[in-house]
């Protein structure tokens, strides 16, 4: 059998060929070995992430009162009630438990009632406790602050001014180009307030505020009025020349 015979060149071509198909091949199988192992370290490390890193828990502590401000409330209120929280909103709320304390200052005949005695909101939901405020007196003003601890701890706190319970009623004069003098008496309280008005002069009998008032000249006249809450009252004097208002203070209007 007669044996065929190959260039050398040729043979070398071919070599040259199968080799550039095997590094090829190689390169194709590192690159999906590369990725293959990026994609197994990906999902361990996530995998890691969800189910062994430490997580700090959400802590909220929240008041619909207690906001830094001041609060007034209307002459004769003797209690106040506002709710304490553990939530921002309504995805977002503690996951820890948390107990709270209440204080007034000053404390004293002030009386607070819980509608949880156990002071504690729980985790795992949402959570509102009502905190009643009792024995407040008109004329004073209350620093009330709520405590929450839980891991962490949140202070908060608001004023709370009650009114007082009399009229709080004010006056002022002007003298008119010296042609007449206008009082005006104004209460800015919450209760009627009553003023007794000494003045020598003519009254204006065509104002509304003063159809029935004497006129005495030099001789010194008195009138008794009363001032409703928020109320103002103008009166009209001419030739006056002593003027007086029993039961209110003097001050520039606003």
């Amino acid at each position: 059998m007669e044996k065929r015979h190959i260039p050398k060149n040729l043979r070398c071509k071919g070599s040259k060929k199968s080799l550039g198909a095997a590094a090829a091949a190689f390169a194709v199988c590192l690159v999906l070995l590369v990725f293959l192992i990026g994609a197994v370290i990906g999902r361990y490390q996530r995998q890691l992430r969800s189910d062994n890193s430490v997580k700090a828990k959400e802590f909220y502590f929240t008041c619909n009162l207690l906001d830094g401000g001041t609060h007034t409330l209307a002459p004769g209120s003797t209690e106040v009630i506002f709710t304490l929280g553990n939530y921002a909103d309504e995805l977002r709320f503690s996951e820890v438990d948390i107990d709270y304390k209440v204080t007034v200052t000053p404390a004293d005949g002030v009386n607070v009632e819980y509608s949880n005695t156990a002071q504690k909101l729980l985790a795992g939901g949402k959570k509102d406790d009502a905190v009643t405020i009792k024995g407040l007196s008109p004329n004073n003003t209350y620093t009330v602050t709520a405590t929450g601890t839980g891991g962490y701890s949140q202070t908060l706190t608001a004023k709370i001014v009650v009114l007082p319970t009399e009229g709080q009623v004010y006056y002022n004069e002007e003298n008119v180009s010296g042609e007449y003098l206008l009082l005006t008496v104004w209460n800015e309280g919450e209760e009627v307030g009553n003023v007794t008005i000494h003045y020598k002069g003519i009254p204006d009998n065509t104002n509304p505020n003063m159809t029935d008032w004497n006129t005495g000249g030099e001789t010194a006249q008195e009138k008794s009025v009363s001032i409703e809450p928020h109320e103002s009252k103008v009166f009209r004097f001419f030739n006056a020349t002593d003027i007086t208002v029993e039961g209110a203070t003097a001050k520039e209007p606003y």
